[in-house]
């Protein structure tokens, strides 16, 4: 009787201490939230997600962040429909890129994806021409990306976007644009490495240790301070 007794309180005070540490496990560290307002055929948007963002998913910083492409950009809203910057097939390519997004909302799916697309796109003839493939070389499916941007939903996913777009403040001037946890970072988003570092609040990795480079140019240096020195410089303007 007082074994079992014994045995009955071992097995209450483990379940307590077990009860304990899941009670008091630390909070999760909020993920850095990174927006990209871009639009598919703007070859500045391509080079932005084909070096600086690119670097970013390589080197895994963007494991800190909730990154989102918000693909809408120029495009304004008409009597007749949506009228892209770049003409009908950039608006086409907006919605494939909505759809595989909203299809695969996993960064780490439809980020090789647009990346693929986007840096494609720009310098052909036929931009469309790469959405299969790409959807290929990413093992996402195309036949469901073209249902979904053939149909209602890629309607509403563009009114999504236009009205996310349309809700910056303050606006945006061009594409690419981009916010880090809703703050606009202008001109400085060559340095979208640093600024991502800066906010998150975990463990950061080695790779936020280094010096800062700006995509395309190794042999130019910017401190963060600079970098916040643009920022301020930009809301200025505002």
């Amino acid at each position: 009787m007082v074994v079992l007794a014994a045995t009955k309180l071992f097995i209450a005070l483990i379940c307590a201490m077990a009860y304990s540490e899941a009670a008091y496990q630390p909070e999760a560290v909020p993920l850095v939230q990174v927006n990209f307002y871009g639009e598919a055929l703007c070859p500045y948007c391509a080079r932005f997600l084909d070096t600086v963002a690119a670097k970013i998913y390589d080197n895994g910083v963007m494991n800190m962040t909730r990154f989102r492409y918000i693909p809408y950009g120029n495009a304004k809203e008409t009597q007749e429909g949506v009228v892209c910057q770049h003409g009908p097939q950039e608006c086409e390519l907006n919605r494939i890129l909505s759809c595989a997004i909203h299809l695969n909302p996993d960064q780490q799916v439809w980020f090789p994806f647009a990346k693929c697309l986007e840096s494609s796109g720009p310098s052909r003839i036929h931009p469309l021409e790469p959405a299969e493939p790409c959807a290929q070389d990413v093992s996402i499916s195309y036949s469901a990306i073209q249902d979904c941007a053939s149909g209602q939903m890629a309607v509403e996913l563009q009114k999504k976007a236009a009205e996310e777009t349309a809700s910056l403040k303050p606006a945006h001037t061009y594409v690419p644009w981009v916010t880090v946890n809703g703050i606009p970072i202008g001109g400085a988003f060559e340095q979208l490495q640093t600024f991502i570092c800066a906010s998150y609040l975990g463990e950061r990795p080695e790779i936020c240790y280094g010096p800062p480079q700006i995509a395309g140019n190794s042999a130019t240096h910017a401190t963060l301070s600079q970098v916040l020195q643009q920022i301020d410089h930009h809301l200025d303007q505002y």
